[in-house]
């Protein structure tokens, strides 16, 4: 046990709390920090997800009241990448930090699409007055975020130190910002300036990010929301189709190409990967993690705030919350929220297939609406009558028997136009003309063109009718799907118009044998391809020939689950692990070559000399 640590200061990272305790205790080995800290010699100083907090916590003096989730929430960059990993692998990626076992954190979490920095960053002005305050220099966590290019409380460019992020000579060595930090004169922002005004939005919702412990909505979630948003846009159908051109397009031109360089987000088209990065991060591809940054390009992209944009309800609602209002102008109800449910189907006759609510109040007004709904006053208009209800229809009988009102009286009171009004008169067997006047012209059209349309149908029903029985007579053994695309378009027109006929006058369906889906057991898989893992880099070391250098392609390749690995990676963690813990960096391959080549030597009792 430590016998003292210093406290943490605003937003300060981890490495900068050892490092300020490193210079405090003034050892002349910046190993033995390490090995009192972490409780082992070759710990690595590391800035964004630090290991061994475990054992860290045990170590702090007694009476301290730090726990490991509050420093990893507090004072490492995970709360950063959290909301946009699945919650299964941020909960793993905790549980690494917590202990010393090697595990490919930055592949997890989607780091390695944005190369990291090279060097410790600071603000001018933030330091000027951590100096003032706490008389010393430290560093933030947020400003050695990826892709934060500025410092949102004082619109000024972030600016280098002298500290390299992965010093290749010092990786045991915490070095505190106290030493390295010298005033400059700061770099202001251009708020007129776009670029500038962009790259402000995105340390902001870094900033809120970091301070949001538990927020983890899972991939899902976040497809949803894009959805929810893009829909509105015009830029993705309701299904979540995405229209890739017109959504790079429009990217394109909301972001300067030099913008989307200078933060390692270009869209490149010559790339292997047939979709862009942006298609990636929109479109429901479960288990596929792409870097924050590029989330909150998109964000800002369709108008949102990171705050904003995860406040937003995940769940689709073109019609908007129950209940909604019946639209039959001689119901009780009328404008009245009483309808409870909403069926949603999708027009595929239109290009962005959107969805079309029905509507039914118990009073029988059966109504559909195309959405989504635009604004509060969409809810009470619709687009389709299906069915007018029997109180509607009682309503115009009444009405079409008193003489003293006008067609055009009886269209406004029932909610529909006159010559509406005559062909649902002429449906519900009123008679036209009414009463005392003389059928008009357009009365006796309408009619001729009603008794027409009957005749012509009736005959169309036989016709139809008569030639699905022929088929079905010339082909007594044929199934379903024979006679459906012999007689397509009488088919439909049948299904449409005489369903129940149709239905009655069809070949029994043929049973089909239904076979069980079969689940794949993971956590077998997993325990199965470690065993194998383990075997097949024990064969390599061990193997006569040619030295290979033991990568984890090499080792998936040689089992033969290259691509099931690669695309299931979240739900096999062992393997995942065992990979990481098996692959041979250049160093370890170079030494295994030299201990090869000594142990060649001893076998045939060589002795090199060295040259002179």
């Amino acid at each position: 046990m430590i016998g003292f640590f210093p406290d943490p200061y605003p937003d300060e990272v981890l490495y900068s709390i050892c490092a300020r305790y490193q210079d405090r205790v003034k050892y002349e080995n910046a190993q033995i920090t390490m090995r009192e800290l972490f409780g082992y010699d070759e710990a690595v100083a590391t800035i964004d997800f630090p290991k061994r907090l475990n054992y860290l916590i045990k170590v702090l003096p007694q009476g301290h009241h730090y726990t490991v989730e509050q420093l990893i929430n507090n004072h490492t960059l995970l709360p950063f990448y959290s909301p946009f990993c699945p919650p299964e692998r941020v909960h793993l990626v905790r549980e690494h930090m917590k202990g010393d076992k090697k595990f490919a954190i930055h592949f997890h979490l989607g780091v390695l699409s944005i190369p990291r920095k090279t060097w410790m960053r600071f603000c001018p002005l933030c330091a000027v007055e951590d100096k003032r305050q706490f008389g010393e220099y430290y560093w933030h966590r947020l400003h050695q975020v990826p892709g934060v290019e500025v410092c949102p409380i004082h619109a000024v460019f972030l600016e280098e130190s002298n500290v390299r992020i992965r010093e290749q000579t010092k990786v045991y060595e915490f070095i505190s910002a106290e030493k390295q930090v010298c005033p400059t004169l700061p770099r202001w922002l251009n708020l007129s300036n776009t670029e500038h005004e962009a790259l402000l939005k995105i340390a902001r919702d870094a900033a809120w990010l970091l301070k949001q412990n538990d927020l983890n909505p899972g991939l899902e979630s976040l497809h949803k929301r894009y959805i929810k948003v893009l829909v509105e846009k015009g830029l993705v159908t309701h299904k979540g189709t995405v229209y890739k051109r017109k959504m790079i397009e429009q990217f394109n031109n909301f972001y300067s190409s030099d913008f989307l360089n200078s933060l390692h987000c270009e869209i490149d088209y010559k790339s292997k990967n047939p979709l862009p990065w942006i298609i990636l991060v929109v479109r429901k591809a479960l288990g596929m993690v792409k870097h924050p940054i590029r989330h909150l390009l998109v964000i800002h992209f369709i108008g949102y705030t990171a705050e904003e944009f995860f406040n937003l309800s995940d769940k689709w609602k073109p019609f908007g919350d129950k209940p909604w209002p019946c639209l039959n102008p001689v119901c009780d109800n009328f404008q009245k929220l009483c309808i409870e449910e909403c069926q949603i189907s999708y027009s595929y006759k239109r290009k962005s297939k959107p969805p079309v609510g029905k509507f039914c109040c118990t009073c029988g007004f059966t109504y559909y609406r195309v959405g989504p709904d635009l604004c509060a006053e969409d809810i009470f208009r619709y687009n389709r009558v299906e069915s007018y209800g029997t109180i509607w229809e009682m309503a115009l009988k009444n009405l079409w028997e008193d003489l003293e009102i006008s067609l055009r009286e009886i269209g406004r009171r029932l909610g529909i136009s006159k010559d509406a009004i005559k062909s649902q008169a002429i449906r519900l067997g009123l008679p036209l003309p009414r009463l005392s006047s003389k059928p008009t012209r357009i009365d006796k059209r309408l009619l001729h063109s009603l008794s027409n349309s009957q005749s012509q149908e009736q005959n169309k029903l036989e016709t139809y009718r008569s030639q699905w029985l022929s088929l079905i007579e010339a082909n007594p053994n044929a199934n379903r799907e024979f006679l459906i695309n012999k007689l397509s378009g009488i088919h439909k027109w049948l299904a449409r118009y005489d369903s129940e006929w149709l239905e009655a006058h069809k070949p029994p369906r043929k049973r089909v044998k239904v076979v069980p889906t079969v689940r794949v057991n993971w956590e077998k898989r997993d325990a199965e391809w470690t065993s194998a893992l383990i075997a097949s880099a024990s064969r390599m070391k061990n193997s006569p020939g040619h030295l290979v250098r033991i990568t984890k392609n090499r080792l998936c390749k040689d089992i033969g689950q290259t691509s099931t690995i690669r695309e299931n990676l979240n739900k096999l963690p062992l393997t995942c692990q065992t990979l990481t813990e098996l692959a041979e960096s250049y160093d370890e391959f170079a030494i295994r070559k030299i201990l090869r080549v000594a142990e060649c030597f001893r076998q045939e009792n060589i002795h090199p000399t060295s040259k002179q």
